[in-house]
């Protein structure tokens, strides 16, 4: 990131608190005349979301995930072989352009809903408190649209990896990504009773049961904001050994 550039979840955080007090300001003092013209011509709702570049949110989420990509090849640039290196770069670059489209198009759907759920609420007349209580949080900050990104995330770094070391059949895996309270009871079972040696590729592919259900490479079956990801085993042990256990 730039020096002096704010991060995307400051950007976010900007966006939500010029898009909320727009709303407050806006639909509790709406004449009958003005609901009725907004109701009529939904456009004039546009400029409560003028501030929502779509394009500009799109290279925050290019730059914030190519930084983690970068630092997945980094972590483990020792132990990838040079031949190898190239092909990664290709890969992960094709899906950070893939995962930015994406973003991009969910961005942009979430401003149609949100124009229409500000018509629902002009129709109704809702007054000043239900009006707080159906925006308090809008579509655009992180807590709104976390499940994406942190989606997006998980399946850079595993498909960074996976692409590092598909060819070596012998590199052995460990499940990472730690515990929240939120984690599932799949991923917590994993995480806690893993083998110490880890599993092969072939293994992890062919999913890994326990007893709330399965567990591949992309994490939990189905995998629904799955935060954990596997990491080549030696890696996991030299930092378990030097007290610094990610």
């Amino acid at each position: 990131m730039a020096k002096g550039r704010i991060t995307l979840e400051q950007l976010l955080e900007k966006i939500d608190a010029q898009v909320k007090t727009r709303i407050e300001k806006i639909l509790t003092n709406l004449t009958d005349k003005q609901r009725l013209a907004i109701i009529e011509n939904p456009k004039l709702l546009d400029d409560l979301l003028k501030d929502i570049d779509v394009d500009e949110l799109a290279k925050y989420y290019f730059v914030e995930f190519s930084q983690i990509a970068g630092k997945v090849i980094k972590d483990y640039s020792g132990v990838i072989k040079q031949t190898q290196k190239q092909k990664v770069n290709m890969f992960v670059n094709k899906l950070l352009e893939l995962k930015t489209d994406m973003l991009r198009q969910f961005v942009e759907a979430n401003k149609t809903v949100f124009k229409e759920k500000i018509i629902e609420l002009i129709i109704n007349g809702s007054d000043k408190k239900i009006i707080k209580e159906y925006f308090e949080k809008t579509p655009f900050t992180t807590s709104q649209i976390g499940t994406l990104i942190n989606t997006s995330e998980s399946d850079i770094r595993r498909a960074t990896v996976l692409s590092a070391f598909e060819d070596n059949k012998e590199m052995r895996y460990s499940y990472e990504g730690g515990l929240i309270p939120t984690s599932s009871d799949i991923c917590t079972w994993l995480y806690e009773n893993q083998k110490e040696e880890g599993y092969t590729l072939d293994e992890i592919q062919s999913g890994i049961e326990t007893p709330y259900g399965i567990v591949d490479w992309g994490g939990r079956v189905p995998n629904y904001n799955c935060i954990h990801f596997w990491s080549p085993i030696l890696e996991i042990r030299t930092t378990r050994e030097n007290g610094k256990t990610e």
